[in-house]
This record gives structure tokens, sequence and C-alpha cells, in this order.
């Protein structure tokens, strides 16, 4: 097996943080625009019952995938403070 260097672990902070954010951010765009698309053919099809029941979906999926990005930045945060202070069981433990 191949070993891997870390890349953000060396240069600029500003650097790694403006890469990672640009990048959540493009594919929260491209979330955002996947969604109007399906809210713009549903509309086509000229049935309010689907565009209710999109919508209600929709709001349930947002609660849901706001928790489970919540629990991910938690474990993350953990992860990072284990691998930080050089305890790679304790690491590996909360990340399984």
């Amino acid at each position: 097996m191949a070993v891997t260097k870390a890349v953000f672990i060396e240069g600029s902070v500003l650097r790694h943080v403006v890469f990672m954010t640009g990048t959540s951010a493009t594919s929260l765009l491209s979330i955002f625009l996947i969604e109007v698309l399906t809210v713009v053919y549903i509309a086509m099809l000229r049935d309010d019952s689907l565009l209710a029941a999109f919508a209600v979906a929709k709001t349930l999926m947002f609660f849901l995938i706001s928790m489970i990005l919540g629990i991910a930045v938690a474990v993350s945060t953990a992860v990072s403070r284990s691998l930080g202070s050089a305890a790679p069981d304790q690491a590996r433990r909360l990340a399984s």
C-alpha cells in the first residue's frame, strides 16, 4: 500500500480554508440548481399535489441532512483533536 502525503498540513491556512470552502460552496450551488430544475419540471406537470408532496419531502430532507452534517462536523472535530494530540487509536475508535 502506497503512503500518501498529507496535503493540508503545510502552507497557508487561509489558502486551505478558501479551497475547502470553495469546494463546499460549489457543491451546494450545484445541489440548489438541481432543486430549482426539479421544481420547474414538477410545476410544468401542472399537478398541485405533486408540487406539495415535493415541498414536504424537501423540507424533511433538509432537516435530516442538517442533522447528519452536524453529526459529521462533531465527529470530524473529535477525530481531529485526537489526531492533533497524537492519539491515533482514539481517533480510529471515534471514526468507526
